[in-house]
């Protein structure tokens, strides 16, 4: 059973004040489309909507009260029937308010953070699979990595969960601090810091102080665990001076990775984990996976769990949404469908896992869309994404949108024939370049920035597999 809550006990942790008295709440939820019998909706505002104009189809789907802006009320009133009313100055404030106060009543579970620059959820999905091989486990589903959906994750918790994995992302500073805090982890994990949301943080700088606000707001008896081979994620974890547990290829690693490489289905990684060396079978493909299985296991390793629950765990990940996602084409060429996001260190990652793929068979194309929200620097890094395009060897890129043309642009700097670059912005167009030159024996990778809609691609390569399907529906107000 998720949260539960009495009128008063919502009162006294949201700030809020009783218009309507009612209860008590089993569950609290914000959509008023998939409302939730005896539970409290949370009436949310936003640039665009606004959740009280809804309250009267919460309360007919079920819900037992609604915590409501202050200055709603007298409009919810005639909406609200028999149901229990609340009101508060900040709706969004008082449901991450909800979530810290039932996490805290989770004495028995012991919960992981996971932010970073790139890999967040494939390395959540590794560390809810170690996590679930130990007990019973709660993960982030979807793009629930922000303001809204981290709390609505945290007050599906119950008292039958051990575990608990939750991808923290950002949109600006600031952000993560409040999700650790509501979260209140037992091991936060950063992953990496790349040039990403540099419009929201100013700097790469400005990024590293963002993300590494996850170890700063650690209790002092959690652990950090962080990527020894990024010295802006150690340079942060060492200044939280939190115990602290180490992944990287770096000698004096806690977890090293020593190889990772393709071989059968998936990946096969080995590990160094005190002392003793581990052979890990994954489904998943791409060599930075490698990477991720080395921070799931540290965080297995903080956690205290043993080497056979890690491994069992890593076996048992798969790829989640359009993430590196093997796809067969209608003439059986591969398609690696990785749509879901994209910026400079994720794309130089999928186009190392594609020249692997292609080694000794067929030719590596490319269809790479926009990467946003860059800020001023975003053409000159499209331009260093091309240039490292160039050197794998390419047969076609495809450079999808306006920024993309200064993927081309690097490319053909570095040496990539002008013939083997062409540049579109329509959909239709980049599917039918890539179906003119495609042979059964290629690797065809599509990526870009969820705002580019890839999928559009993707999709009508696949199509008569119907393998590609419908994507994971982008939350619009996530965080990376």
């Amino acid at each position: 059973m998720s949260a539960r809550f009495t009128a008063e006990q919502v009162a006294w942790t949201a700030g809020a004040r009783i218009a309507v008295p009612g209860g008590p709440f089993q569950g609290v939820f914000t959509d008023s489309r998939a409302p939730v019998k005896r539970g409290l909706f949370v009436a949310l505002r936003g640039a665009n909507f606004d959740g009280s104009d809804f309250v009267a189809q919460a309360v007919q789907g079920g819900a037992a009260g609604a915590l409501v802006p202050a200055d709603a009320i007298e409009k919810v009133r005639p909406q609200a029937a028999r149901a229990a009313l609340l009101t508060t100055p900040d709706t969004g404030r008082a449901l991450g308010n909800l979530a810290a106060a039932w996490r805290r009543q989770l004495t028995g579970l012991e919960l992981v953070c996971i932010t970073g620059s790139t890999g967040k959820t494939s390395t959540k999905e590794l560390i809810a699979e170690v996590l679930a091989a130990a007990g019973p486990t709660l993960k982030t589903e979807g793009n629930l990595n922000n303001e809204i959906g981290v709390p609505l994750t945290l007050l599906r918790l119950s008292e039958q969960h051990r575990y608990a994995a939750i991808e923290c992302g950002m949109n600006h500073l600031g952000e993560i601090a409040r999700l650790a805090q509501w979260a209140d982890p037992d091991v936060g994990l950063v992953t990496n810091i790349t040039p990403v949301h540099l419009e929201g943080c100013g700097s790469i700088e400005g990024v590293a102080h963002a993300k590494g606000e996850l170890f700063h707001a650690l209790r002092d008896s959690a652990t950090a665990v962080a990527n020894a081979d990024d010295a802006r994620v150690l340079a942060q974890a060492r200044l939280s001076r939190r115990k602290l547990v180490t992944f990287g290829a770096a000698f004096g690693s806690d977890v090293r990775l020593i190889s990772a490489h393709h071989g059968g289905p998936g990946l096969r990684v080995e590990l160094e984990l005190g002392g003793a060396r581990l052979m890990a079978e994954l489904k998943l493909i791409g060599t930075h996976n490698g990477y991720n299985a080395a921070a799931a296991a540290a965080v297995g390793m903080a956690l205290g769990l043993g080497p056979e629950i890690i491994l069992r765990g890593l076996a048992n990940a798969t790829t989640p949404g359009r993430r590196m996602r093997p796809v067969k084409m209608p003439n059986g060429a591969l398609l690696i469908d990785d749509c879901y996001n994209a910026n400079p260190a994720s794309t130089k990652a999928a186009l190392l896992t594609l020249t692997h793929l292609v080694r000794g068979k067929g030719r590596a194309i490319a269809v790479l869309g926009d990467m946003l929200e860059l800020g001023h620097t975003e053409l000159d890094l499209h331009r260093d994404v091309g240039r490292f395009a160039a050197g794998a060897g390419l047969s076609l890129l495809v450079c999808f949108g306006e920024r993309a043309k200064a993927l081309g642009e690097g490319a053909q700097e570095a040496g990539l024939p002008a013939e083997s670059i062409e540049s579109t912005a329509d959909p239709a167009e980049a599917v039918r370049l890539v179906q003119a030159r495609v042979r059964p024996e290629d690797v065809v990778l599509v990526k870009g920035s969820r705002g580019m809609k890839m999928e559009r691609v993707s999709d009508a390569l696949a199509e008569e597999t119907g393998a590609a399907g419908e994507g994971q529906k982008a939350n619009p107000t996530g965080g990376t």
